[in-house]
């Protein structure tokens, strides 16, 4: 790798650890900089402004979540299949950059419109197409008998943040319970298949009463 992409590199490591534990707000390009084991000029030169560095990061990161969920819920695959694709994804995401969620709820909460701005401008997705797809198929299995009427938002986000809050607790996590990082991999390991069974039986339809 050539000394300007392996620079440049390590600035985007030392940067998402640093953004990871300070946020935008609290983190300093010095900090940064030391992190990176370069001057606060070389910084300098690679990102100008801690907000370019930040904006590259958080892009990266949306890169590596959103293409993959709105492909999977647009597609043609069963409920069942779709559920279990995406927990599978999330957790193996999860599982190597730890970082990403806390990194994102925190960008999404000081402004929002980062997100809406690389769905519209960079991850060619088409949310209204996408989630379109997504609640036609619902309608459909519904209709059928094969699930219960459900408002597919809170499918979408009960998937998700099953998935996703485990990582964002895990210090808490960890110390709580007294759980060494060894078993809390086996531990989040076993939710990946639980997820999408547990999604899937609370969407199952009534079962009618008894004769």
């Amino acid at each position: 790798m050539p000394e300007t992409d392996n620079t440049e590199a390590r600035i985007l490591e030392a940067a998402k650890q640093v953004f990871y534990r300070k946020g935008l707000d609290g983190a300093r390009m010095q900090e940064i900089a030391d992190e990176a084991g370069i001057n606060k000029a070389m910084l300098h030169y690679y990102f100008r402004t801690k907000e370019k560095l930040f904006d590259k990061i958080f892009l990266e990161a949306l890169g590596k979540i959103l293409p993959k969920i709105a492909t999977t819920l647009g597609s043609d695959a069963p409920l069942a299949e779709k559920f279990d694709v995406i927990s599978g994804y999330y957790h193996d995401l999860l599982l190597s950059t730890p970082y990403l969620p806390v990194f994102v709820v925190q960008t999404l909460q000081h402004n929002p419109d980062r997100l809406l701005q690389f769905i519209i401008t960079q991850s060619g997705i088409n949310p209204a197409e996408t989630f379109g797809k997504f609640l036609m198929q619902i309608q459909q299995e519904v209709a059928l008998g094969n699930i219960r009427p459900i408002d597919p938002r809170h499918l979408v986000l009960n998937l998700i943040s099953m998935c996703v809050f485990p990582f964002m607790m895990r210090p808490m996590f960890i110390r709580i319970i007294g759980m060494k990082d060894e078993a809390f991999e086996a531990f989040v390991n076993e939710r990946r298949h639980l997820v999408p069974q547990l999604i899937m039986q609370s969407i199952q339809p009534d079962q009618p009463p008894p004769d």
